[in-house]
């Protein structure tokens, strides 16, 4: 029983998750590797004689009789002066010994296997959960229009209008669903960029025409629906700042 004992302690640590598959197989290698080796002693299996068959009765009753019928005495019972003395068991030959082995750790095997498919019921694998890969959203007609509009590297007067006019085309709920989106905000920063451009080169250069682009600029933000208090209509040069 301690033998079975451990074998059920080794299946229940596996099947708790105490040890891994590979520990477990290896103990139990080593278990049975023992008791094949003899450091482990299983108890000997001490079967009674077998039974006689009922025609080997007969025929030693019927050489009973034959011999009181020859003689004319009952056959003298061995007094106990004359009768051999009984030897102590005598150990099993060793290749019973070997079988009877070989029977107790086939028994611990079924036992440990038993005990491993109760604990661990086999079934249908189950698949593991498949997750989904969701494509990136896909841009729309007017996100594609600001993008390519900011590619450009210089922004013309027919560039803009042409920018205008494609903008029409769409629907007052794709132009709406756009203005939240990063690329709106791109469009809107690079106009404001462009405009302080501008302003600084009315300084240096052509006052006139600096003025002309920066009023394209704003009315280009204006047509778009850009509403951001940094864009707005320059002051004319030779206006005072306050407006008097």
């Amino acid at each position: 029983m301690a033998q079975q004992t451990m074998l059920r302690d080794l299946a229940k640590a596996y099947a708790n998750g105490a040890i891994d598959q590979n520990t477990y197989r290896k103990s139990r290698n080593d278990f049975f590797q023992k008791i094949i080796d003899g450091d482990i002693k299983l108890p000997v299996i001490d079967y009674p004689p077998p039974v006689l068959p009922a025609a080997e009765k007969r025929e030693d009753v019927t050489e009973r009789k034959a011999s009181r019928k020859a003689t004319g005495k009952p056959p003298r019972k061995p007094s106990p002066e004359t009768a051999p003395p009984r030897s102590p068991a005598e150990p099993a030959p060793p290749r019973k010994r070997g079988l009877f082995l070989l029977i107790g750790v086939t028994a611990i095997m079924i036992l440990a296997g038993a005990v491993f498919f109760i604990m661990h019921p086999q079934g249908s694998p189950k698949t593991p959960p498949t997750t989904s890969i969701t494509s990136p959203q896909t841009e729309s007609e007017p996100q594609k229009l600001i993008q390519a509009f900011l590619r450009k590297r210089s922004w013309t007067a027919s560039s803009m209008n042409a920018f205008v006019a494609e903008w029409k085309t769409f629907t007052d709920e794709d132009r709406l669903a756009v203005k939240n989106s990063v690329v709106f905000g791109q469009l809107t920063n690079a106009i404001y960029k462009k405009l302080l451009e501008e302003k600084a080169l009315s300084g240096i250069g052509d006052s006139t025409k600096s003025l002309e682009k920066q009023i394209q600029l704003v009315h280009f933000a204006e047509m778009i629906g850009i509403d951001d208090p940094r864009i707005a209509m320059p002051e004319s040069p030779g206006k005072p700042a306050d407006g008097k």
